[in-house]
């Protein structure tokens, strides 16, 4: 007993890092405000690997990075060549019953370059309409991005060769 509680002292003293994310470098280029260029019209491509980010939240959504087949979804910074930066503000749609607002996202998604920052595609996105009823004890908030229209598109963007 008194090793067992020896052992747990030491391991509850050991001193840890915290955890590196795998996607750090994407997520900070992601939310970053430096400028890039844009690819001319109808030259859309994804130049690598992809990891999305919402720029909001500073997070890889995995509903879309899950989504994305192995040849464009990367596993962590080493493996990315591009990110898609989501970027989505609250639309008003009206109001709930109960007088409250109701918003839906309205998301502007560019792929970039990691290397360059040079925007190779650019889409928006809507997410869906609020329901009528507000859920009871629910503020009012916006509507989630449609996830699997932002990864349908990233699927159907050309690879770079």
């Amino acid at each position: 007993m008194k090793m067992l509680a020896v052992l747990l002292l030491a391991c509850a003293c050991a001193k840890t890092e915290p955890p590196v994310p795998r996607f750090a470098k994407a997520v900070a280029a992601a939310t970053s405000t430096a400028a890039s260029t844009l690819e001319p019209k109808g030259k859309e491509r994804l130049p690598g690997k992809v990891v999305p980010v919402w720029v909001q939240r500073a997070m890889v959504p995995d509903e879309i990075l899950l989504a994305l087949p192995e040849d464009r979804r990367a596993s962590d910074d080493a493996d990315a060549a591009a990110f898609a930066r989501i970027d989505c503000r609250s639309e008003p749609m009206g109001a709930y019953t109960d007088g409250m607002p109701a918003y839906r996202s309205a998301c502007s998604v560019e792929v970039r370059e990691l290397a360059t920052m040079t925007v190779r595609a650019r889409k928006s996105f809507t997410g869906k309409v609020p329901p009528q009823v507000q859920q009871e004890g629910r503020f009012s908030a916006m509507t989630p991005p449609d996830y699997a229209a932002i990864a349908d598109w990233l699927k159907s963007l050309p690879l770079a060769k």
